[in-house]
This record gives structure tokens, sequence and C-alpha cells, in this order.
């Protein structure tokens, strides 16, 4: 409050004593009306009606000729909570008048408000988007409008699900599901389809598009790539993964205990010359030479299925034409690999 008074104060002083000019007298009568309406909200908490009064004393003054004048809209966006308004108005307040005995409350006040600035600014991603033709109109979560640009463009997007829309003339919409993440690069691709004459181009329910993915929708729809996201499925979530890092470890494990059995077994041979013992070492070394093969099998095609895994079926994704799968399978008689081959 005794900072309220005192700019108060400065105001109306300079407000009494602006020029004495005749053609002045007007503007500073109405600026002085406006400037005690103001006031008289303000105390009623009455901040918009406060600041729209503020705001038009700055129509009657002279540019900058009364700083506190911005103390006071600043004050009012603040109640307000219109953050970036009232961080705007008190940085100019401290630019027009640096020496003010304001200054420290003003600061303080800065830096409230870049606090809660950055508590509510939501992160946001990169969004790389291309067409072929380029040109293609991108609106985000809305169906109408200009739009944000034109194909090709990297767009910063806040981070969640958005609808993204493609439209360009004579061509069929794409309608994509976006998922951005925070400090993320997605990259989205399409070859867009030209529409025959009479065709009425028609984009799908938005709620539709939140709860699956119509990537490839579109025949010539080109899958997009994401670039350091997450996949939608986690390999670590599927049965085929710990099926064979568990197999791996139990391998791993067999391995090892005959392993150390036969260089057991060759030492007690060494040391008695006992047949015996000859005999059982090469059984052991035979075991370990099993598990060992096993081992890098299990590993290898885990391995293999981990960096083929697409994320987006339960298996890693389909083989190309012409190639081979040699995957774990588990059914009702037991575990076991399939070997596939696509034709």
């Amino acid at each position: 409050m005794p900072t309220r008074i005192f700019s108060s104060l400065l105001v109306m002083m300079a407000l009494l004593f602006s020029g004495p000019a005749s053609a002045q007298t007007k503007n500073r009568d109405k600026a002085r009306a406006h400037y005690e309406s103001a006031e008289k909200f303000y105390q009623k908490a009455e901040f918009r009606k406060a600041l729209d009064d503020y705001l038009k004393v700055l129509d009657y003054i002279e540019r900058d000729s009364i700083p506190d004048m911005y103390f006071n809209i600043a004050q009012c966006h603040r109640q307000l909570a219109e953050v970036e308004k009232a961080l705007f108005y008190y940085r100019l307040f401290l630019s027009k008048s640096p020496t003010s005995p304001l200054r420290p409350e003003v600061e303080k006040h800065i830096a409230g408000l870049e606090s809660e600035r950055q508590k509510t600014t939501k992160p946001k991603g990169k969004v790389t988007i291309i067409t072929d033709p380029p040109g293609a109109n991108i609106l985000i979560d809305t169906f109408e409008g200009v739009g944000v640009g034109v194909t090709p463009k990297v767009l910063e997007v806040e981070v969640g699900t958005h609808i993204l829309v493609l439209r360009l003339e004579n061509y069929k919409d794409i309608t994509h599901q976006l998922v951005v993440e925070a400090d993320k690069m997605v990259v989205v691709q399409h070859n867009l389809v030209q529409s025959s004459g009479g065709d009425n181009v028609k984009t799908e329910d938005a709620k539709s598009l939140l709860t699956r993915d119509d990537t490839n929708k579109n025949g010539n729809a080109k899958t997009p790539d994401v670039v350091g996201t997450p996949l939608p499925v986690p390999f670590y979530s599927r049965w085929w993964f710990w099926t064979g890092v568990g197999a791996t470890v139990v391998f791993a494990a067999a391995t090892g205990y005959f392993g150390m059995q036969t260089l057991s077994l060759k030492k007690e041979w060494d040391d008695t010359g006992d047949p015996n013992k000859k005999s059982d070492g090469e059984d052991a070394r035979l075991f370990t030479d099993i598990f060992l093969g096993a081992t890098v099998i299990t590993a290898g095609l885990t391995l293999w299925g981990v960096l083929s895994y697409d994320g987006g079926t339960a298996m890693p994704r389909q083989p190309e034409k012409g190639s081979a799968w040699l995957l774990p399978s588990c059914g009702n008689a037991g575990c076991g690999f399939v070997f596939t081959y696509n034709f």
C-alpha cells in the first residue's frame, strides 16, 4: 500500500504541474479524470476497469512523460495474472525510470513473475513436416483457418497429442495424429494424392484420430520417421525379449558351470591320471561347448529382435520379400524357435 500511495502521488503531481499551454489543458484534465477513475477501480479490486483507464491516460499525455503510469499498468496486469504483459510494463518502467525508489519492488515482482512463467509454460518439441508436392497448408488442432505455414516447414509445438492436417488444393487432405515430446524432433513426411474432380475431400473426426494411428490411411503416405522419441510400445514389454534374455542367462550360467567342471576335472586327471576323470572332463567340455553355442544363438536372436523391432506390433516388423527370420516362440507344448521365409 505505501508503494501505491507513493506512485499515485508522483503521477498526480505530474498531471497537475504539466505544461501550462492551453492546448494541453484539455488533455491534462481528461488524463487526470481517467487516472482518478482508475485509482478508484484499483482500490475496489476491479483491476480490468482500472487497467482500461490507466491505458487511456497514456492517450492524453506525452510519451514517457510519466513513467510511473507503466508501473500502475504493470500492477494491473500482475493482478490479472497476465504474466507476459506485466513483465513488459515492469521492464518498460525500469528502462524509463532506472533510479526510481520503486525499483527494488519492481525487480522483486519481475523475479516472481519469471518463476511463475517457467512453471506454467509448457515445454515444446520440434516437428519437421515435408510433403510431395510441397506447399501444403499446415493446420494443427483445427480443420479450418489459414494454418501455421506451408510445407516444408520446421515448427515448435507444445508437448502432447495433436491433430495435424495437411491441405493442398486438388489433393486429398492428410490427417495425422501427432505426438510431440519435449526437446525431441519428429519428422512427418507424406506423398499427397490427387483428388478426382467430383470427389469431396473429407477429414476424419478429430476424436477418432486421438485413439488410433492413421499414418498410412492413404496408399502413398509414408510412415513418419520419429527421430529420438521412444517407441510407442517398448521392446522390453514384449514376451520374446524376456524369453531371449532368460534363455541367454540360463545358458550362460550352464556354460560357466560346466566350464568350471571341465577345468576342475582336467586338473584332477593331470594330478592322478585317473581315466574316469578324463572321461568326465570330456563330457563336461562337450556340455560347455553346447551351452556356449546356445548362449551365443539366443543372445544374437534377442539382439536381432531388438534392432528390428518397430514398436507397432507384438513382434518385430514383418520380414521384407525374400527375407528369412528365426524368432523365439512359445506355445502350449513349450518354447522353441520359428523359422519364417517371406516369398
